[in-house]
């Protein structure tokens, strides 16, 4: 697996991409190709391959949290003693607002879906008190597009039916649905142009051979321009970043990959000497856990209240 590849699965995995259609709901190519700046059918040829050596496992539907009438939030709960966090990571994944949770050395980011301010507060005092972690950031929020349609029963039955398997024909649907295969690809073709959904490629992470996964975390001096301090950081490390978020709270978040085991300590030190740059963290990622409960309730949510409503259009 070479660089190109990791940043091809890394564009498609860790960012929201619309799907290329109605018919083919993968990420699309396009919008990866042009991100990378690379030729489309490049990627194309290479998330073809990906899927035959089973690197991709399938494809999973995240809806909109807008559409959701949610918001997300991700905070760091780090441990002095690293043998205190495999506890606190179960007890973070019974939370009831927890989407997904984030195990690295010396740290647990948990992912938290809520509806309002007070709905954060509850689920943030609760994973405090769980995982007891001696020191608690907000590490980023998570912004979604604004969705203009309306969603009908329909469409929430028709992305409840694509949870777990976003590439399902459009037939198949519409037998467990009840509708026909028209109103299915209606509807598909106006939830994918609302961008009322996403797709996400669920990986076989033990095919990955000769890469680390690693975050860096900055702390800026905010006595200095933070766009200046932002600027250089993506200068000394944008190479080998698969993801970046710039949290108003003064926190940088870089999401990195390294050939080497040795590349990971030198750009921390790298980074640690930064100009801007009041402190830095080095962590090695470990394991990517989905809780998918919340989401799937509140898909169910929506389907009850949508009911409530006046008859689907399209049946």
């Amino acid at each position: 697996m070479d660089t190109l590849d990791v940043r091809i699965f890394c564009e498609m995995g860790f960012k929201y991409h619309p799907p290329n259609s109605a018919a083919d709901r993968r990420p699309s190519f396009l919008t990866v190709a042009k991100s990378l700046g690379v030729d489309v059918r490049t990627v194309k040829a290479r998330v073809a391959r990906f899927e035959e050596d089973g690197f991709v496992v399938r494809y999973q539907l995240l809806p909109n949290y807008n559409a959701l009438g949610l918001s997300c939030s991700t905070y760091a709960f780090r441990f002095d003693d690293p043998a205190r966090k495999k506890e606190a990571e179960q007890k973070a994944k019974t939370v009831p607002e927890v989407s997904q949770v984030m195990e690295m050395v010396n740290t647990l980011l948990a992912t938290v879906l809520f509806k309002e301010p007070e709905g954060l507060r509850s689920a943030v005092e609760r994973l405090t008190e769980l995982c007891r972690g001696d020191e608690v950031i907000k590490a980023y929020d998570t912004n979604m597009p604004f969705v203009a349609s309306r969603l009908n029963s329909t469409d929430w039955r028709i992305m409840k039916s694509l949870r777990n398997d976003a590439l399902k024909p459009s037939e198949e649907i519409a037998r467990e649905l009840g509708v026909t295969r028209r109103a299915v690809n209606y509807r598909l073709e106006r939830l994918v142009e609302s961008r009322a959904f996403f797709v996400v490629p669920m990986l076989d992470m033990r095919k990955v051979t000769n890469i680390i996964f690693y975050t860096l975390v900055f702390f800026v001096d905010e006595s200095l321009d933070r766009g200046e301090v932002v600027d250089r950081i993506t200068k000394a490390f944008g190479e080998k970043s698969f993801y970046r978020i710039v949290n108003s709270t003064g926190v940088i978040v870089f999401g990195m990959f390294g050939h080497g085991i040795g590349e990971p300590e030198a750009n921390y030190r790298k980074a640690a000497e930064l100009r801007g740059v009041s402190r830095a963290i080095l962590e090695y990622t470990l394991g990517i856990y989905d809780c998918p409960a919340v989401i799937d309730d509140a898909i169910e949510e929506k389907i009850a209240e949508s009911k409530k409503r006046r008859p689907d259009p399209v049946s």
